[in-house]
């Protein structure tokens, strides 16, 4: 019983805000609150209550399984992202990030595509081939990109600020 007054609580709450995208008010409304535990539901009050707008996500729930396959491929390893190509100014690049998972069928391996994930988590703008279009010049881009994602998802409460400095410090690998 208190699970469904704390949903409805969540509800209202939720609805109340104003400022908040339509697609987010949208997502929010189709989420299975029951599958998500606290700390879960702290994180989609942030989320919906920030500026990030879902994209090609269709729920929170698609977001927060994306996170946590995200936070576990750095910690593990498994993160990889590929720089194709840079501009003669040097001030742009396009960078896609996959993360390698074991294939169910057998011993292979897929590469899973995160620029979805990237884009909503950072802002930063996708082109016409789907790929991350990155501003500017004299860093590592691929540091770049996963401490801004790190920081974001601490901001949101999905990590800490411990796991946050840590993650942060392991860069994908460059493929």
């Amino acid at each position: 019983m208190t699970n469904q007054k704390s949903v409805k609580k969540f509800t209202k709450a939720a609805s109340k805000q104003a400022k908040r995208p339509s697609s987010a008010m949208q997502a929010c409304s189709m989420i299975n609150t029951e599958e998500f535990t606290k700390k879960d539901q702290a994180i989609i009050k942030k989320i919906s209550a920030s500026s990030i707008k879902f994209g090609e996500y269709d729920n929170v729930q698609d977001l927060l399984t994306d996170a946590k396959i995200y936070t576990s491929a750095v910690r593990q390893g498994r993160a990889v992202c590929i720089v194709h190509s840079v501009a003669s100014s040097g001030m742009s690049r396009k960078v896609s990030l996959r993360v390698m998972q074991k294939s169910s069928y057998g011993n292979s391996f897929s590469f899973l595509n995160f620029n979805s994930f990237a884009h909503l988590v950072t802002g930063d703008r996708l082109d016409k081939d789907h790929q991350l279009i990155i501003t500017g010049c004299g860093f590592d881009v691929v540091w770049d990109l996963n401490y801004r994602i790190c920081n974001t998802l601490c901001s949101l409460g999905f990590i800490n600020q411990k796991d946050c400095a840590e993650l942060a410090q392991n860069r994908p690998h460059v493929g």
